[in-house]
């Protein structure tokens, strides 16, 4: 097994240039996968996690082999939150791990979520949901804990040169791997030092100096505090009880959130007091100096990250999936924005299913329908689509509503329970029946789950014998 990690390892040092264009090459991929066949989000999803697994993993190796390279000298300095994330890393094993840790489970939460979408019960998904937001939790604290400090995002040091500027690959080898033998010869001169006898074109700065373009040459040359402060330096250490509750608060507040949706779905409550953490630990945080770069930073992205509560809950309902849906029908007719209008149209579903498409999402499948004569199950005057996941052996209450329905299965087995105890089976994917005004109930016969899809067209109450049938539910009275 080592060994294998030694060969990938100086392959991956040997095509080093290649590897980082592949990358961008199939990351750009799974922007466009969306909607083109069947389970094509987990596919897109899938492929997206393990590009970017794979790249911490690269980015690890390529900082430990220019680190082992003394004669390496970056062309632009390393960034401030790579030089803190770097140091901080470094000064502790603890933070090291819980900071991998909690990337990697950030880089996994989507496809984890979709597995589970596909294979348990809409409960049972969001308790994983859960589950992996108290994990998230505590790992921050842990990282609180350890370092003290605000937590910057990532918690990682990111890859902040290039590939290319490494040593070349004849002398680079696997750091797992003994040293290569030394090379027989000199290399040969580039061909475009060959020539030397050609004088050079004066640069314009010596030719033609003026004064804003030596001004403009030595603004970006001028060091600042947070060049010469010590990496670990970068930010301070949290100092007061306010600035602790206000970075637990801004910790605790995607646990709270979810927590508050698997109870309540259909109510504003989460997505307001989700609000008011948000703006609460904003409040209560420090205001950092001028001089503190990274600091200011790291609370900048935070403030910007609040755009995302344009996509959760009744805001997304009600303001921005109409406008994005009235753009993307706008966009279709003109010539060039046609695909940008098909890619937001892709994207729009996978947002009502998936809560972490933005970190923090209601669940579409729960919107809410004002229609109490139905139970909420039909739209007045309108259609809706629904999706309904049933246990192995349970049954639904027996009911009815005043609509056209079209039932099909998708997967596993059902049974169409009459009120005159007629049963219709249906045990194929594509089975549809077709009833309006029909007081019914459903049963899985089979020892797995069961879906099925249904359209409900809003019409008037069915009428038998002169007398309108009104909608009805009535409770189970056996075993569910």
């Amino acid at each position: 097994m080592s060994s294998s990690i030694a060969r990938y390892e100086a392959f991956l040092i040997n095509n080093v240039s290649t590897i980082s264009s592949l990358e961008s090459s199939l990351r750009s991929i799974t922007w466009f996968l969306p909607g083109r066949f069947k389970d094509a989000e987990l596919a897109s999803e899938a492929l997206s996690t393990s590009l970017n697994v794979m790249s911490m993993y690269h980015d690890t190796l390529l900082a430990r082999i220019v680190q082992a390279n003394p004669k390496h000298r970056p062309l632009i300095p390393a960034s401030l939150h790579t030089r803190f994330t770097r140091a901080c890393s470094e000064k502790d094993t603890k933070y090291k791990w819980a900071a991998r840790a909690l990337q990697l489970i950030k880089f996994t939460e989507l496809v984890i979520e979709m597995g589970l979408r596909r294979r348990v019960s809409s409960k049972a998904r969001w308790r994983g949901i859960v589950l992996l937001e108290a994990i998230k939790a505590i790992i921050r604290f842990i990282l609180l804990r350890v370092n003290r400090k605000p937590l910057l995002s990532p918690p990682i040091p990111e890859r902040d040169f290039d590939p290319m500027s490494l040593p070349p690959s004849s002398n680079a080898s696997s750091p797992t791997l003994a040293p290569s033998s030394p090379a027989p010869s000199l290399p040969a001169t580039p061909d475009h030092l060959r020539n030397n006898h050609m004088p050079l074109p004066q640069h314009s700065l010596i030719s033609n100096p003026s004064e804003s373009s030596v001004e403009q040459f030595l603004l970006p040359k001028a060091m600042t505090t947070s060049s010469v402060k010590p990496s670990l330096s970068l930010v301070k250490t949290l100092s007061s009880p306010q600035d602790w509750v206000a970075e637990s608060i801004h910790i605790l507040r995607p646990l709270v959130y979810v927590s508050l949706l698997v109870s309540d779905r259909r109510s504003n409550r989460p997505l307001i007091t989700a609000l008011i953490m948000e703006l609460l630990s904003r409040n209560l945080r420090r205001t950092p100096p001028p001089s503190a770069a990274l600091e200011r930073a790291e609370y900048a992205r935070r403030d910007r990250d609040m755009l995302w509560y344009l996509f959760r809950g009744s805001i997304w309902q009600s303001y921005t999936r109409p406008k994005l849906e009235a753009f993307a029908t706008r966009a279709s007719r003109a010539p060039l924005l046609g695909l940008f209008g098909a890619f937001v149209q892709d994207w729009i579903p996978l947002i009502d299913e998936y809560h972490y498409y933005n970190s923090s999402r209601e669940d579409g499948a729960t919107r809410k329908i004002d229609d109490p004569v139905n139970h909420g199950l039909v739209h007045p005057g309108g259609t809706n689509f629904r999706s309904t996941d049933l246990a192995p052996g349970a049954i639904t209450p027996m009911h009815r509503t005043s609509s056209l329905d079209y039932n099909s299965l998708v997967h596993g087995e059902l049974i169409l329970i009459m009120e005159d105890g007629t049963e219709k089976h249906l045990k194929d994917p594509g089975d549809t029946v077709v009833q309006k005004g029909t007081l019914h109930a459903w049963r899985n016969p089979s020892r797995s789950w069961a879906r099925w899809v249904t359209v409900l067209i809003a019409a008037e109450p069915a009428i038998v014998k002169g007398k309108a049938l009104a909608s009805a539910f009535l409770p189970l009275t056996g075993n569910e």
